[in-house]
């Protein structure tokens, strides 16, 4: 359960820079991107971000470990 609750944090955290980021663009007349511009995001969202992808990275590890048996490349 845990790992599926920061599982679902990190992909709801993304996706929600992902629209902000979108609705930026239309705001300025621009083709809405999927590029996360960091030195616009506040400091906690960039905690938030960098905290995101180590859950990410974790996930990986254990994808990794219970799919590939424990060899991850």
């Amino acid at each position: 359960p845990a790992s599926r609750d920061e599982a679902a944090a990190t992909f709801n955290l993304l996706t929600r820079l992902r629209l902000q980021q979108q609705a930026r663009c239309l705001h300025f007349g621009q083709a809405p991107d999927n590029i996360i511009h960091l030195r616009r995001l506040m400091f906690s969202e960039r905690a938030l971000l960098r905290q995101a992808f180590g859950h990410i990275r974790i996930l990986q590890r254990r994808i990794a470990y219970d799919f590939l048996g424990g060899n991850p490349g």
